[in-house]
């Protein structure tokens, strides 16, 4: 068995999950902490934004990393961060229900 410090296991600090998006309201958890920063993209089409949210700015402001914009106020999204994940209701940058995502937290 191997013995970590806590900088050593990265797990303790980043995971990344796979989900499909539902289209409404879409608990994601399984990160295995609370997540203080989240980038969402979708892995299976190219035409959607990089999202990104922190808990610094809050859940409703959200940056997007490939483009010239600067952060802005989404009141959809990412509406919650959680003790083991996050929850996104229906946008299509990051919970089309027709689409499968990438976060990275």
């Amino acid at each position: 068995m191997a013995v970590y410090t806590a900088v050593d296991d990265s797990a303790l600090f980043y995971n990344n999950l796979l989900y499909a998006g539902t289209g409404s309201t879409n608990a994601i958890t399984g990160v295995g902490f609370a997540p203080n920063i989240t980038w969402i993209k979708s892995y299976d089409t190219g035409s959607t934004d990089h999202v990104l949210y922190d808990t610094v700015r809050g859940v409703e402001q959200v940056i997007y990393p490939n483009t010239n914009d600067l952060d802005s106020t989404a009141s959809t999204g990412l509406t919650v961060f959680g003790s083991d994940g996050f929850t996104v209701v229906s946008e299509g940058n990051i919970n089309n229900a027709a689409r499968n995502y990438v976060a990275y937290n």
